[in-house]
């Protein structure tokens, strides 16, 4: 079974669309179900995973072989938990799910949830990590237009540093400047 090999960036258009590379779009064409991409959310890093039919189908053989009490199997649970079945359309796009900056501060919520919650083993103990995320969207400001990557990274970074500021472990929104009072005195 070939996977998905490499990281690429993309933009996503004002209808939540991005176009899957074509290598990954030939990888499909390998699968069962040629046109579905499977999304997550990395547990590691601020990006999606993708992956196709054949490789989520493994993955539930494996999850259905765990003991149901174990911490792999939570995970793997919360792997398919957020998981989003996608169909590509004939251009080879696909519509992101949640992609309207509200919802995007929902998913951040949740891994950074299922983050702080996760002990990882180390020797005979385990840690905790805990993240502050910084949420910016293409529609944080209504009727704003197309807006570069560097501007959404640079307010994604001043939201990160924002929820650091107020108590780290949190998920913060950007959210533009409030205009200066027009009230005169």
């Amino acid at each position: 079974m070939e996977l998905f090999l490499s990281t690429y960036v993309n933009k996503v258009d004002r209808k939540g669309r991005v176009s899957v590379p074509a290598t990954f779009r030939s990888t499909l064409a390998t699968h069962r179900e040629t046109n579905l991409v499977v999304l997550f959310p990395s547990f590691k890093v601020p990006a999606l995973d993708g992956t196709g039919s054949d490789y989520v189908e493994e993955m539930k053989d494996r999850l259905e072989t765990l003991d149901q009490f174990s911490d792999e199997h939570e995970n793997l649970s919360w792997l398919f938990a957020d998981a989003h079945p996608l169909t590509m359309d004939g251009e080879g796009r696909i519509v992101l799910p949640e992609t309207r900056v509200g919802n995007t501060s929902a998913v951040a919520e949740r891994i950074r949830s299922r983050l702080a919650q996760t002990k990882i083993p180390i020797g005979n103990t385990s840690v905790t990590v805990t993240a502050s995320i910084g949420v910016a969207g293409m529609d944080s400001v209504p009727d704003e237009g197309v807006v570069s990557a560097a501007a959404l990274l640079d307010r994604a970074d001043r939201a990160l540093y924002s929820a650091k500021h107020h108590g780290r472990n949190r998920v913060e929104l950007w959210l533009p400047e409030a205009p200066p009072s027009s009230t005169s005195h």
